[in-house]
């Protein structure tokens, strides 16, 4: 996406979506979110079924509510 979009406006942050206070430092002057999180590889899953659970459940609850809480205009 950063080779893609070549915009300086828009900044990329890597983080664990299960630790909420890293979310909010990431959402700090920011109007939009584009979250693409997710434990997709199957087999990942499988051996660690409660970390698959912490991220893809708890991780994606985080992301809405970190951004109603630092006032962002729209998460995808």
């Amino acid at each position: 996406m950063r080779n893609y979009h070549k915009n300086s406006k828009i900044k990329y942050y890597i983080g664990d979506v299960r630790d909420r206070s890293s979310i909010k430092n990431a959402m700090s002057e920011v109007d939009y979110v584009l979250n693409n999180m997710a434990l997709r590889q199957l087999r990942s899953c499988e051996f660690f079924p409660m970390e698959a659970l912490r991220t893809n459940v708890f991780g994606t609850d985080n992301i809405p509510i970190a951004a109603a809480e630092a006032g962002i205009k729209k998460v995808n």
